[in-house]
């Protein structure tokens, strides 16, 4: 939830930044379904993004504040 509220803000604040991270309106997306939708969240598919996805986005991140904001 927290990587995803990130997002918006950046989204808001940042939209060429916002647009060079893969996947962002999807990780907005399933943010919103944690904070409103979590009685129908899978737990399981929670888990498992968790361990596939979370390395690929801190990589993309990281890249992206080495290389400066304004790139």
């Amino acid at each position: 939830m927290i990587i995803g509220e990130a997002l918006i803000r950046i989204r808001d604040r940042e939209p060429i930044v916002f647009e060079s991270i893969p996947d962002a309106r999807a990780i907005i997306g399933f943010r919103n379904l944690l904070a409103h939708g979590y009685d129908v969240a899978d737990p399981e598919a929670v888990f498992e993004l968790a361990h596939t996805k979370l390395d690929e986005l801190h990589e993309i991140i990281s890249q992206l504040l080495s290389n400066g904001i304004d790139s």
